[in-house]
């Protein structure tokens, strides 16, 4: 009965370890050295276009919140200033078209987590700014981090929208479940993870989907 009691012990920490695979962030490298978010929008209806820059959005919405109480760049509160921004830089873009897609190389994170930082950056009305040849982390949720690289030899700024869509195709196309692990007692679900990296077809950038602790301005896991 003891021997039982030990081996049900063991499964049980076992099976929720193995829910998700276990990376190690070390190993992960940026491909350019990473740098802050810059959110460029207005904070009022005549108010100049800013650029406030930070480790990531929700560092900036912290900074927005304290220049300006009761708004907040995720909830909608700062659309009416910036709609016309987003509109003038979607159209100096160009259409948004996928050029290649590469998968499973920036760590295995949750596929719900992810979903959770494209709705969060959907939120964001205002451009996403990048310094040249810097990689920024645009949001980090549940350990899955959404980055944006340039690749470009000078500063580059998108609407923070098409970031989240490029970040959604990833989530979609580089998505799997790794194989189901079982004990004694039974097999666990398995958890659908995801990991790539999408390039642009026009404007020199890309969008990565890894590990947030391999995706940080300055060292921060979450």
């Amino acid at each position: 009965m003891k021997n039982f009691a030990l081996i049900f012990a063991f499964a049980a920490s076992v099976v929720p370890a193995l829910a998700r695979p276990a990376v190690d962030d070390s190993d992960i490298k940026p491909p350019y050295p990473m740098g802050q978010v810059g959110w460029v929008g207005r904070l009022s209806k005549d108010g100049p276009t800013e650029t406030i820059w930070a480790d990531d959005l929700d560092d900036v919405d912290v900074i927005v919140q304290a220049k300006k109480p009761g708004f907040s760049i995720f909830d909608g509160s700062l659309d009416a200033f910036n709609n016309a921004i987003v509109s003038e830089r979607s159209v100096t873009e160009g259409r948004l078209e996928k050029r290649e897609r590469y998968c499973n190389n920036f760590g295995q994170v949750g596929a719900t987590s992810v979903n959770d930082g494209i709705e969060h950056l959907r939120g964001v009305t205002a451009g996403c700014s990048v310094a040249a040849r810097q990689c920024i982390r645009t949001t980090c949720n549940g350990g899955a981090a959404i980055v944006l690289c340039n690749d470009n030899y000078n500063a580059i700024t998108i609407p923070c929208g098409t970031v989240a869509t490029m970040a959604q195709d990833i989530n979609r196309n580089c998505m799997w479940a790794p194989s189901a692990s079982c004990t004694l007692f039974g097999c666990n679900a398995s958890v659908y993870v995801v990991s790539g990296q999408e390039f642009a077809d026009t404007g020199g950038y890309n969008v990565i989907v890894g590990t947030c602790g391999a995706f940080s301005a300055s060292g921060q896991s979450v």
